[in-house]
């Protein structure tokens, strides 16, 4: 696990997924996606995330994109694998298949879209942290939850509670929200690790020092850019 936290730092790419012409993930052209961005020098690939439309492709074509990436990326950089499903049974099924993968990724990431505010999230979450043989990394973003709770966003003392859970190691915050990353912030430690995920808070994020930063711009770039300096720390 320490080496694993070692890992999580810099830029983390969530990748595209290309498709053939008869609508089959193309491992060719996701194995030329996987070397162009780790070309670029980030630090980390986020598999089956938002950016991969995770929620409209059958599990077998998400195993098979995730089993293309570890293939490709022979621990070169991290490989973080989104396990998320349309509701708590599957997202089980899909951790617990993943964990059992012959080549595994380093994390897993939960996005959880059934309980996202709920108060039973943590008890989801505590299910999920048992199951798991690997670190598994929360995944805020309210754009991808269709209920229709009073907030979208997971409230920051029941992250406080999930943050102190075994396996539990992290969180990806894509709400653009500075003042909700600053509350969250507060139950980081060196076994929970804060990251955001929206490319106008970069900067912001960078002051706040957060460990991380999950963005899909550079692989849209002919040439990425290297990875920034390390976050700045900052008196409170």
């Amino acid at each position: 696990m320490a080496d694993f936290y070692d890992m999580l730092h810099g830029i983390i790419v969530p990748l595209l997924t290309p498709f053939t012409a008869d609508w089959h993930v193309d491992e060719e052209s996701l194995r030329r996606l996987t070397n162009h961005v780790i070309e670029g020098s980030v630090s980390g690939i986020f598999v089956m995330g938002t950016t991969e439309e995770f929620q409209y492709l059958p599990y077998e074509a998400r195993r098979f994109a995730i089993e293309v990436v570890i293939d490709e990326v022979k621990d070169r950089v991290l490989v973080a694998a989104g396990v998320t499903g349309a509701s708590v049974e599957e997202t089980v099924r899909n951790l617990t298949a993943i964990c059992t993968m012959p080549k595994q990724p380093h994390a897993v990431v939960v996005a959880p879209l059934c309980y996202h505010s709920n108060r039973k999230l943590p008890q989801h979450i505590e299910r999920l942290s048992a199951i798991s043989t690997l670190p598994v990394l929360l995944y805020n973003n309210i754009g991808i939850v269709k209920r229709r709770w009073k907030r979208k966003d997971i409230i920051p003392d029941l992250v406080g509670r999930m943050a102190a859970l075994e396996n539990i190691a992290g969180m990806k915050d894509s709400s653009a929200n500075l003042e909700y990353l600053t509350q969250v912030l507060t139950y980081r430690s060196s076994t929970f690790r804060v990251f955001q995920g929206k490319e106008i808070s970069i900067l912001p994020a960078y002051v706040l020092n957060t460990r991380a930063r999950v963005t899909h711009i550079r692989e849209r770039m002919k040439k990425p850019v290297k990875s920034g300096p390390a976050p700045v720390e900052v008196s409170r």
